[in-house]
């Protein structure tokens, strides 16, 4: 009897990270896309994806942050330096915090085409707010 190879294309793949995010199989979300980002390490999409999983579904902001602060280098959107502050605010890192919210201020200036859900003014006093109480 032969032995047959399985081949998965990064689209199995990632239709597999569809398939567990929508049951809410974080680990299992996380290892596909974790495969596909070996495979591609600068797509956008899939660290966006990453981020989205890591960050705002599963509230695992450590293992969040490496892909964030990728994509935050590779796109340079304020909005990700943003959420690149409020994670290291949640951390602790009030330095690293102020840092990236004072990087996020500065390419606002020059992105206002990049739209946010709230005005950046308050969101920037919000994030500003919460990083002064932790």
């Amino acid at each position: 009897m032969k032995k047959v190879i399985m081949f998965e294309t990064p689209d199995d793949i990632y239709r597999s990270y569809q398939k567990f995010l929508r049951k809410k199989e974080y680990q299992r979300a996380y290892r596909c896309l974790e495969r596909l980002l070996k495979e591609f390490p600068d797509d956008a999409q899939l660290l966006e994806d990453m981020v989205g999983l890591t960050i705002i579904f599963w509230k695992k902001l450590d293992t969040g942050k490496p892909s964030l602060i990728r994509l935050a280098k590779i796109r340079s959107y304020w909005l990700d330096y943003m959420l690149l502050s409020k994670v290291e605010a949640e951390l602790g890192n009030i330095a690293k915090a102020k840092e990236y919210l004072k990087k996020s201020k500065e390419l606002q200036k020059v992105q206002s085409h990049i739209r946010a859900e709230r005005r950046p003014g308050q969101a920037f006093a919000d994030l500003e707010g919460f990083i002064r109480y932790k």
